[in-house]
């Protein structure tokens, strides 16, 4: 039998596991599975590290930017943008509570990991797996902003291949950035819903305010919409946007970053919004800087945003412009008897169209103003319309209309420029329409004109007058002298698009010839700037792209465009400032609280009644404003436009003096002042003075019939006043005077031709001066005034006297007596 083994000295024996081969054969294996896996890994890994590895650093914060448009102050007024609507801000000008809810809403533990949060990771697998869905993400705001500054990473392969590029490159960003950096670009980057790229964008949609502004629940509700933006916008679900604000809210109370009474006062408030829906005040201008923009830059350049566009608009003249121009007109709806629809009925039957599915045609009254500097050409404002949102058509720049009596202006011009005076004398009396061919074939031109239902006719009238008060029939009449040919080319010369046909009929001359606003502002700034106009109108002064480049700049032309002499220029103006102040346009001082300015305007009603303007000017700039329907049919029976524009006009003027602060416009040196007889238009000789008679109880008096004219060197206004001529109520003898007009006046039967001076050397007593006439024939009676001491009781001061070295008292002399016996 064998002997049995005592398995006690056995375990002294035993070999340690490790030691023994079949360990070492798992261990071993085991190494060489894991060297092999890692080895497969890397090599997996490394096709997406590499990837990762391309994109610049540099171009993380190359976005496409907003262009944004400053006014003439240099205040913001507008942005433009491409596709995305963004600014870049700094994260200095970002509320610190701003930080924590994007902090709380998107990667609570940002400033602990290094690009990517492994524990977010394990979390986010382990909810997904027991809900048996994709429940929640782990991606980084990092790998976010990975995702955003580098589209193309979302073409890298499926969903896990993309995370893995996006691992990388956050891994990247973290060692090329700080966490304030990494922030900034974020912010400036996420899509917070439409027309909001960036949080600056999304401030100005949300809540119309700069970031820096942002409440806590305002902060909690934009950072609680990064995961849908379009669904959970408050502008569109505001129970999904309460429900997203309030758990952002919630993380905040969380993690500490709010205290549970402030956190509980913040989710009990409703969900507030201030939304700006348009991204700029002044869309009819923003239309125009846009248009121009993308004349003078290549598409390329419009792609890369991010440009500073400097205007000429004036924000506070285009809010008293769009102010006055929307009152003013819902006021000539208000008019009794108003035929058309008017603005606040097309907005409710527009609303009740609109939730039946419906259309409402638009026929209220449309209208426009538009506002240039004199001298530049700068559009300092314009409103093209009196909703932007219903009509984007822009009236004050493309409507052409019928120019009305507004045309007048350029027929005087040509008159004026062809030898006739504004004192020459012209016939006001009934014309056949023959003679103009407008409206009915048969019968007499209207005077609708004259802005009132009263029509008068004076005769024989100053050619002045019939500018000032816009009488079409003696408009036609003064016309006829450098005839239709003429007056054509002096409104083209202005800046007015007259056709080759208008040259054939006579109804251009009242107004039957269409223009537009800018047209007319172009025009008429002539008569403000001795004859002289800017060539174009501009809005754009300046560009600069993104890295500070000047890439446009504006510059004035080096001389004005002339249009007529000065001389020409200035007689219209006198014409259009008596039209202010005792024409057509008289309201503008008596009715509408025209400011003191030296201005000039022109009333301008279109035949029928179907356009109404008005175009004026002082030495700064010039203001045209329009109204009528959107087709040319009647506003109403009788709408002048001294009662529907003229009220703007007026506004918009008084507003513009604080800016623009005019002054006088002075006749030009080339001129010569001459005093004419009203009655005559001739000059006026000492003859010219009438006795209006009894007066408000008062004796009847002498009241001298002229004023004062500026006519070119050597233009001959007929000679002297023939109508005044030994008047008998000149004669001393049947002459009565008050006792403030005792100037004695005598006549002689010889005939007293001075053909200088009388008076020579100093004159103490500031005598009254004959006027030198020249000679006429034999026996011409001439009326002379005897000369008179200012002060005949008193001591004349000789001293006071310029240049005179001693001081003498004199008393003064007795009246001496030239009266025949």
């Amino acid at each position: 039998m064998p002997r049995k083994r005592d398995k006690r000295h056995l375990k002294l024996f035993r070999v340690p596991f490790y030691k023994r081969t079949w360990f070492k054969r798992t261990v071993g294996g085991a190494f060489l599975f894991g060297l092999v896996s890692a080895l497969v890994v890397v090599i997996f890994l490394k096709k997406y590290y590499d990837i990762a590895q391309k994109y610049d650093m540099d171009d993380i914060d190359n976005v496409e930017l907003a262009s944004v448009i400053y006014g003439a102050g240099g205040e913001e007024i507008g942005t433009i943008f491409e596709d995305e609507n963004r600014e870049n801000v700094s994260l200095d000008d970002l509320p610190w509570h701003l930080v924590q809810a994007l902090v709380a809403a998107e990667d609570t533990r940002f400033f602990k990991h290094k690009g990517v949060d492994y524990i977010g990771i394990l979390r986010a697998a382990k909810d997904n797996l027991q809900s048996g869905k994709k429940k929640q993400g782990a991606s980084t705001i990092t790998q976010q902003l990975a995702r955003n500054a580098y589209p193309v990473v979302k073409d890298s392969g499926g969903d896990y291949e993309r995370k893995l590029v996006e691992a990388f490159l956050a891994a990247r960003i973290e060692e090329a950035y700080s966490k304030s950096q990494i922030l900034e670009f974020y912010f400036n980057r996420v899509y917070f819903g439409p027309r909001a790229y960036g949080i600056r964008a999304a401030a100005q949609r949300y809540y119309s305010k700069e970031p820096r502004d942002l409440t806590v629940d305002e902060a909690a509700q934009i950072c609680g919409l990064i995961k849908s933006p379009n669904k959970l916008s408050p502008l569109r679900d505001k129970q999904a946007a309460r429900k997203t604000r309030n758990n952002v809210l919630s993380r905040m109370e969380i993690e500490g970053m709010l205290n549970a009474e402030d956190a509980s006062k913040y989710r009990a408030l409703r969900v507030r919004v201030n939304p700006s829906l348009s991204n700029t005040d002044y869309p009819y201008a923003y239309i125009e800087v846009r248009k121009q923009l993308e004349e003078m830059l290549t598409p390329e350049q419009l792609s890369t945003g991010g440009f500073r566009i400097y205007t000429t608009i004036n924000s506070k003249l285009q809010e008293s412009a769009e102010k006055s121009l929307k009152e003013q007109l819902a006021k000539v709806e208000q008019r009794k008897g108003y035929p058309h629809q008017t603005y606040q009925a097309y907005q409710q039957a527009a609303d009740e169209a609109k939730a039946s599915g419906g259309e409402v045609k638009r026929e209220y009254l449309q209208g426009g103003a538009l506002v240039i500097d004199n001298v530049t050409g700068g559009i300092l404002a314009m409103v093209g319309g009196r909703d932007y949102a219903d009509n984007k058509f822009n009236v004050a720049l493309w409507a052409r209309r019928a120019a009305g009596t507004g045309f007048l202006p350029f027929i005087y011009g040509a008159a004026f420029e062809n030898g006739m005076l504004p004192g020459s004398r012209v016939e006001d009396e009934q014309l056949d329409n023959k003679r103009v061919m407008i409206g009915d074939v048969v019968g007499i031109v209207g005077e609708w004109g004259q802005e009132s239902d009263e029509i008068y006719y004076e005769g024989d009238i100053p050619v002045r007058r019939g500018l000032i008060d816009s009488k079409i029939s003696a408009s036609v009449r003064v016309a006829e002298k450098p005839g239709l040919a003429k007056v054509v080319d002096f409104a083209r010369r202005a800046g007015m698009s007259v056709p080759e046909s208008a040259e054939k009929f006579n109804s251009t001359l009242v107004g039957q010839v269409e223009t537009t606003l800018a047209e007319y502002c172009l025009a008429y700034s002539l008569f403000a700037h001795g004859g002289k106009r800017p060539r174009e109108l501009h809005l754009i002064t300046r560009v600069i792209d993104r890295d500070g480049n000047e890439i446009y700049r504006w510059y004035p032309d080096d001389e004005l465009e002339k249009v007529t002499d000065a001389v020409t220029a200035y007689q219209v103006h006198s014409c259009l400032s008596d039209s202010l102040s005792e024409g057509t346009a008289m309201k503008a001082m008596t009715e509408y609280g025209l400011k003191d300015m030296d201005a000039g305007g022109k009333t301008s009603t279109a035949y029928g009644f179907t356009d109404n303007w008005f175009v004026g000017y002082n030495s700064r700039v010039t203001c045209g404003v329009w109204t009528g329907m959107n087709r040319p049919i009647p506003i109403y029976e009788g709408a002048f436009s001294n009662e529907t524009v003229l009220p703007i006009w007026v506004d918009v003027m008084n507003a513009s003096v604080e800016s623009y602060p005019p002054s006088a416009i002075l006749p030009p040196a080339e001129a010569n002042r001459i005093e004419v007889c009203k009655v005559s238009g001739k000059r006026a000789t000492d003859y010219c003075y009438e006795n209006i008679g009894q007066l408000d109880g008062q004796q009847s008096r002498l009241v001298r019939t002229t004023y004062f004219e500026y006519i070119r060197k050597g233009d001959d206004p007929g000679g002297f006043c023939d109508v005044h001529q030994r008047d008998p109520d000149l004669q001393s003898d049947s002459l009565q005077l008050t006792e403030d007009n005792n100037s004695p006046v005598t006549t002689s039967s010889r005939s007293i031709l001075p053909k200088g001076p009388v008076l020579i050397g100093l004159d103490p007593y500031h005598s009254v001066k004959s006027l030198v006439v020249k000679e006429e024939e034999p026996g011409e009676k001439i009326t002379v005034r005897r000369a008179e001491a200012v002060n005949p009781a008193g001591i004349v001061d000789m001293a006071e006297e310029e240049d005179v070295p001693f001081r003498l008292g004199l008393k003064a002399p007795k009246a001496l007596d030239f009266s025949d016996e």
